[in-house]
């Protein structure tokens, strides 16, 4: 009875899948395959074996961690390969993959200069506002404080690193043959510097240049050639960092 009941079911069962059917009738001996219950290849409890990924107990087939493919129970945790682990921006934790520049939700404005706070990547020359003025500090052209120590400016060049401390004034001389200007550079903010032009043919005062924001600038047009001077004083009266050039 047992096996004629598998047969029927077997019949109906090869419409619907190309596997084989491997009747084993647990209360006769031998099944009518030749396969018995007792043969290990012969399957148990009339599984149906196929080659559409049913496993002998007829449930789907295990992902395979290392595969390529998050899948089946396969999470960031138990297959990384597979499963790569992802920072998510605005959970409130700013992971090690985070910054405050790829996620500011998490991680917080980045330091700005200007925010009240000197941060590490800040310091007295990048940042004055936040992490206060720096030191003046005595320049590499010392000393050049008369009009007979004067340092020597080269023409489309930036004469920088240099300051202007307490009692300090330096002096430059220069060329001129036609239109020339003498920039200064500085921020106003660090310390108010005054730029003012002398005649070494007379010894005389040209002009100067007296702005109340950063820089000055002179301008020289149709001055009689020869050599001039540049004289770079404070107002306020220091600044630890100034430019200056000629062109």
């Amino acid at each position: 009875m047992m096996g004629a009941m598998f047969a029927r079911a077997c019949a109906l069962f090869v419409g619907l899948a190309a596997g084989a059917c491997v009747s084993t009738d647990p209360i006769s001996s031998g099944g009518s395959s030749g396969e018995g219950a007792g043969d290990p290849e012969g399957g148990a409890g009339g599984a149906f074996v196929s080659d559409g990924g049913f496993s002998a107990a007829g449930g789907a087939s295990s992902a395979e961690c290392g595969d390529g493919l998050c899948s089946g129970d396969e999470t960031c945790d138990g297959c990384p390969a597979d499963c790569p682990c992802t920072d998510d921006c605005g959970d409130g934790t700013c992971d090690a993959s985070e910054t405050c520049v790829t996620c500011e939700l998490d991680c917080g404005s980045c330091p700005a200069c200007g925010d009240g706070s000197c941060s590490l990547n800040e310091d007295c020359d990048t940042c004055f506002e936040d992490c206060g003025i720096c030191a003046c500090v005595t320049d590499a052209e010392e000393p050049n404080n008369g009009s007979s120590s004067a340092v020597t400016l080269a023409f489309d060049t930036d004469y920088c690193d240099l300051s202007i401390c307490t009692g300090d004034v330096d002096w430059f001389e220069f060329s001129v043959s036609g239109t020339t200007t003498i920039t200064l550079n500085f921020l106003q903010a660090e310390g108010d510097l005054e730029l003012e032009i002398y005649s070494q043919l007379t010894g005389d005062y040209v002009t100067g240049s007296y702005s109340a924001d950063d820089d000055e600038l002179i301008t020289l047009m149709g001055q009689p050639t020869g050599m001039y001077w540049a004289r770079v004083y404070g107002d306020d009266p220091e600044n630890p960092d100034y430019c200056i050039r000629v062109d």
